[in-house]
């Protein structure tokens, strides 16, 4: 019989969670990866009480020390990363350009466009 495949999914609540139900199901072991400790651990605690092989993360998608830290621990965990997730996404205002925070601008985009392909520590050595 073949070792389990491990997933790694940016996410502990909505499509992010959803995968990880789905994947799991398909008997992939999970890496769930959050910023939010308190959701992390209530979705890591649903899992468990599922039977669903899983180990959770907090970390910034934003920041690449936390990827790697994030790639460390499933290497660590689960031995492999088989599928990296990286599906991580906030809101941003909405309103007329003109009333935008710049920061707030900054952190969406860092969020929801750089995270995915810039900091990604299996992209890097490219």
């Amino acid at each position: 019989m073949s070792e389990k495949k491990v997933a790694v999914i940016g996410s502990a609540r909505g499509i992010g969670k959803e995968i990880a139900k789905r994947l799991a199901s398909d008997s992939f072991r999970i890496v769930l990866n959050d910023i939010n400790e308190a959701e992390l651990r209530e979705t890591e605690e649903e899992f468990k009480n599922n039977q669903i092989e899983v180990t959770a993360f907090v970390g910034d998608v934003t920041k690449p020390e936390d990827q790697e830290n994030l790639v460390k621990h499933a290497g660590d965990t689960f031995g492999s990363v088989d599928v990296f997730i990286n599906n991580a996404g906030v809101e941003g205002q909405v309103g007329p350009l003109i009333e935008a925070d710049p920061k707030q601008v900054d952190f969406v985009l860092n969020v929801n466009i750089k995270a995915s392909y810039t900091e990604s520590p299996l992209l890097q050595n490219r």
